[in-house]
């Protein structure tokens, strides 16, 4: 399936059950990194601990996931949850917050055996069908590669949970020019005038985004006065040329966030505003 081969419904079955495994309802799939958080272009290598890890997660798999599957490939963890054998939770909880509550417990577990490491995990789709669970992996494996990239160390990604990071993704794998250039054009002035003046407007447009254009639950987030929140959203529509009180505009402008993620570039986040930026925006606001 990693290949790309295409199989047949029972072909699949009958290879997972020479491999111990029922898939005849179909499985999730999931991927994981070992990374080193001090150097994240470092792959893993030493077959000591990569032998460790993958012991402690087969031990919390026997008990809580029988029959699963999982091995290194590529310098990834990669491996199906069989379906038939998922864990029976007692809970109100939908079987995608079960799987991704499973997902942590590994991770709490991993712990201890990687000291100084991370594991980063991913999941993809419930998938019933057994002979489209080369898809499945498919998913898993591009959800870990956005995690990655935007830095979802020690934690859970769904390959619902990517969106339009998906289409982005494969924009930056084939024509990484066209995500440069999307972000020159949406976010890049912002930034280089938060850089210039000490200023906050990238971070306060993106937590003004992420609370759905909430203004008073913006300015409650930031510790700032509604009336600063919506100077600071004027100035973006005037150095950008993107309003966000325009669905198209706003729409561009979190993708050009999304876009400056993945290109690696971080989006800062603030707390108490600072006194400088507060007093310059003060100042101009009186003018």
């Amino acid at each position: 399936m990693l290949a790309g081969e295409a199989a047949g419904r029972e072909s699949v079955i009958r290879r997972g059950r020479l491999l111990g495994t029922d898939l005849a309802d179909g499985a999730i799939a999931i991927a994981g990194r070992l990374g080193d958080p001090h150097d994240q272009g470092r792959e893993i290598r030493e077959e000591r601990i990569r032998r460790r890890l993958l012991q402690q997660l087969r031990g919390a798999l026997d008990r809580d996931w029988p029959r699963a599957l999982i091995d290194w490939h590529g310098g990834q963890i990669m491996g199906f949850l069989p379906l038939s054998t998922a864990p029976t939770e007692t809970d109100d909880s939908s079987q995608d917050d079960q799987v991704v509550a499973f997902a942590d417990r590994l991770l709490a577990l991993s712990r201890p055996s990687i000291p100084g490491l991370e594991l980063t995990l991913a999941v993809s789709r419930l998938t019933p069908e057994p002979e489209r669970l080369g898809v499945a992996l498919d998913e898993a494996s591009l959800a870990l590669q956005i995690a990655v990239r935007l830095g979802r160390t020690n934690q859970v990604t769904t390959f619902e949970e990517t969106g339009t990071y998906k289409l982005l993704f494969q924009i930056m794998a084939e024509r990484p020019e066209d995500l440069t250039g999307f972000y020159d054009q949406t976010i890049a002035p912002l930034v280089r005038y938060d850089d210039q003046y000490n200023t906050d407007l990238v971070s306060t447009l993106a937590t003004y985004l992420e609370l759905d254009g909430n203004l008073a639950a913006t300015a409650s987030t930031l510790f700032t006065h509604r009336h600063t929140i919506r100077y600071r959203l004027d100035r973006i529509a005037e150095i950008g040329g993107l309003d966000v009180g325009r669905s198209d505009d706003r729409e561009k402008l979190s993708l050009g966030l999304k876009a400056m993620r993945l290109l690696g570039r971080r989006v800062p986040t603030i707390g108490i505003p600072r006194a400088a930026t507060n007093a310059k925006e003060t100042t101009e606001q009186n003018r």
